[in-house]
C-alpha cells in the first residue's frame, strides 16, 4: 500500500504551467537604395463605343401677329424684341411696330409684325386666331398661323464617352505592353512606379457632335521602372 501511494504521488499528480514573461514590441525601419533603370514602350491603340449623349435640335416657329390697340388717346409703340406669351409659349417681335390709337370703341388701331418663337418645337406652331394679351388696352392675334417649329432628339458624343475610351485604352495598354525578363536583361519590374501615359489623343467626333458611335485613337508610352535581380 505504501509503495502504491508513493507511485501515485510521483507519476500521476501533474500540472501544466503557462509562464508569461514581460515583453516589448520593437519596431525598426531601414532604407535600401537600389539603382534602377527605365524601359519605355510606345504603341498606338484605339477603342470604340456607342455614344451616350443626348441633344435636342430643331427650328423655331415663325409667323405674323396682328396687334389691336383699343386706347382712344394714344398710339402704341412696341420695340423690336418685345415678348408676348400664350400658355407658357413665348414669342419675340422681329422689329419695331407702331399701332395707331383707336377711333372708337369698336374700331381699334391695327398693326402687324413678324414674330419668332423663343425656343424650338412644333408646339409653337400656333393656329390662326390665337390671342396674346399684351396690356390693358392692346392684344395680338395670330394672323395666318405659325409654321416651321420642329424638335427632335439626337444621339451625341458626351465628355464621359471620351473619358471612358481613354480609360479603356490605358487598361488595354497595361495588358498588352508587358515586358519580359529577357527584354530587361533579367531585371525585375517595380509595378508601383510603372506608369502609362496618353499622348496624341484623337477622336472621330467632337463632344456634342451627332454620332451613334465614337472611336478614340491615342499613342501610349508605357514606362517600366526595373532593377537587376542580383
Amino acid at each position: 500500500v505504501l509503495i502504491g501511494l508513493m507511485i501515485n504521488e510521483i507519476f500521476y499528480h501533474k500540472a501544466t504551467l503557462t509562464i508569461f514573461a514581460p515583453s516589448l514590441i520593437i519596431n525598426k525601419s531601414t532604407t535600401i537604395q537600389v539603382p534602377y533603370k527605365i524601359a519605355t514602350v510606345s504603341a498606338e491603340f484605339s477603342h470604340s463605343k456607342n455614344t451616350s449623349g443626348k441633344k435636342e435640335i430643331g427650328e423655331k416657329a415663325t409667323g405674323e401677329v396682328t396687334i389691336y390697340n383699343t386706347n382712344l388717346n394714344r398710339e402704341k409703340v412696341f420695340k423690336k424684341g418685345t415678348e408676348v406669351e400664350l400658355d407658357g409659349l413665348k414669342f419675340i417681335f422681329n422689329n419695331e411696330v407702331k399701332v395707331a390709337s383707336a377711333t372708337s370703341g369698336t374700331n381699334p388701331g391695327i398693326g402687324r409684325v413678324k414674330v419668332t418663337a423663343a425656343s424650338i418645337g412644333n408646339e409653337y406652331n400656333l393656329s390662326k386666331g390665337k390671342r396674346f394679351n399684351i396690356d390693358d388696352t392692346s392684344y395680338a392675334e395670330v394672323t395666318d398661323g405659325f409654321t416651321g417649329g420642329s424638335k427632335k432628339e439626337i444621339q451625341t458624343v458626351s465628355q464621359k464617352d471620351i473619358e471612358d475610351l481613354k480609360t479603356a485604352i490605358i487598361e488595354k495598354a497595361k495588358k498588352t505592353n508587358k515586358l519580359s525578363l529577357r527584354d530587361l536583361n533579367g531585371g525585375l519590374i517595380i509595378p508601383q512606379l510603372s506608369e502609362v501615359t496618353l499622348k496624341e489623343v484623337v477622336s472621330t467626333s467632337e463632344v456634342g457632335e451627332q454620332a451613334s458611335t465614337v472611336t478614340v485613337k491615342a499613342k501610349i508610352d508605357s514606362n517600366y521602372y526595373y532593377y537587376q535581380k542580383n
